[in-house]
């Protein structure tokens, strides 16, 4: 039941998109549309119409859900033996760390498995361009790992696809060869009850495998939060919509008592009396709506919130040996205090942590006052408690 409503709260729409790069400023766009229809998926659209990024901007509405696949320049794929991978990626790659790139992995024949890395902050830069538009990423695959959970859906034996850059050859299901192409596809394959032309394998495969395995992969910690936050809104907006209906039906029911009431002379005063406490607790909801609403203002909750860019921003060129511990927007300017209006400091920026090293904090700081949101920074705070201990230090944001 609980999974169910989650479904129903995500909506039973979907774009699967495969982004082939070619260059900083040159993507190749496809894209296919899935739908739920309780147990069945379905697919809606084909995406035949896309020929350019641009087409796929004006063709996939707002605020619409987006799986993911990124190949191509920027993304390496690396056959590499398993018992090796065990050891972590530094094993196999010595010179990549880790925490800098976006790492999937594919079980391959014969104790191989398939390695695909991307660059954390290309996937930055994607996942802004795309939230720009108005479209939220809620799952990400790099290349043809998005086939991992489609073992089902491929033939038995032997079989190749051929997608855009890439050959991959499967048995019974399984990877058992990869390899780079240049040969442009020229034929159609069945996959999933769906015959499709080879450049929409990929988000095809993309979209099925977010609304078949939905919540248990692990996605990178950009791509997580952009998928809580698209959960979040579609809460608020059906919350929403059925507070009204709720609301609606409540009122309907109201009138038509009322309607009743009014022709029964006999409880006219009864009526009357009503009305004076609907008057009464409307005034009650009116100073309470007016209070609720300077509160609103003051705090600064009735703006945008911009938690996750600000967080964002600020880890972006965070040194290592720069722990942060807190961020607080908007922060209290008193404490509050039982009978006094609470006050705050709005348009600021609270931001605590500790590190050893002074001077990559001091050059972390230099790099923030050029961000072009942030105005001055107001407050630096620099103690030590301990020797031989991490220093803690607060700073103080003001942001345009």
């Amino acid at each position: 039941m609980q999974e169910k409503l989650k479904e129903f709260i995500k909506g039973n729409q979907l774009f699967g998109v495969s982004l082939q790069l070619k260059g900083a400023e040159n993507w190749q766009a496809d894209m296919i549309e899935l739908r739920r229809k309780r147990d069945d998926i379905q697919l809606a659209n084909k995406g035949e119409g896309i020929r350019s990024i641009d087409d796929l901007w004006e063709q996939v509405p707002a605020q619409s859900r987006i799986s993911l696949c990124v190949s191509g320049s920027g993304v390496l794929i690396k056959k590499v033996d398993a018992e090796q991978m065990e050891q972590g990626v530094e094993a196999v790659l010595p010179n990549v760390r880790a925490e800098e790139f976006v790492v999937q992995q594919m079980d391959m024949t014969d104790g191989r498995m398939l390695l695909a890395l991307m660059r954390r902050d290309l996937l930055a830069s994607i996942i802004k361009e795309f939230s720009e538009h108005n479209l939220w990423i809620v799952d990400i695959f790099l290349g043809p790992i998005c086939f991992q959970s489609l073992s089902s859906l491929l033939p038995e034996g032997e079989a190749k696809l051929l997608v855009p850059g890439v050959e991959l050859q499967f048995v019974n299901g399984k990877l058992n060869d990869y390899r780079k192409s240049e040969t442009k596809p020229q034929e159609y394959y069945h996959l999933g009850g769906e015959n499709l032309w080879a450049n929409q394998l990929l988000p095809f495969a993309s979209g099925l495998s977010t609304l078949v395995v939905g919540e248990n992969r692990n996605l990178p910690e950009e791509v997580q939060v952009l998928a809580d936050e698209f959960f979040a809104r579609q809460v608020v907006i059906k919350g929403g919509a059925l507070s009204l209906v709720v609301i609606f039906l409540s009122v309907l029911i109201n009138f038509f008592v009322f309607d009743s009431l009014r022709k029964k002379q006999s409880q006219l005063s009864a009526q009357v009396e009503t009305g004076r406490n609907l008057l009464t607790r409307l005034d009650a909801l009116k100073i309470d709506f007016s209070q609720k609403e300077d509160f609103l203002l003051k705090s600064g909750l009735n703006t945008q919130s911009r938690l996750c860019f600000y967080a964002d921003r600020l880890v972006v060129e965070l040194p290592e040996c720069v722990r942060l511990q807190s961020m607080e927007v908007n922060p209290l300017q008193k404490k509050i205090r039982k009978g006094k209006e609470i006050q705050y400091n709005v348009g600021n920026i609270l931001v605590q942590g500790e590190t050893d090293q002074p001077m990559d904090l001091n050059r972390w700081i230099q790099n923030l006052k050029k961000e072009e949101w942030v105005d001055k920074v107001e407050k630096q705070e620099y103690f030590l408690k301990q020797k031989n201990e991490p220093a803690e230090f607060i700073l103080e944001i003001r942001v345009k």
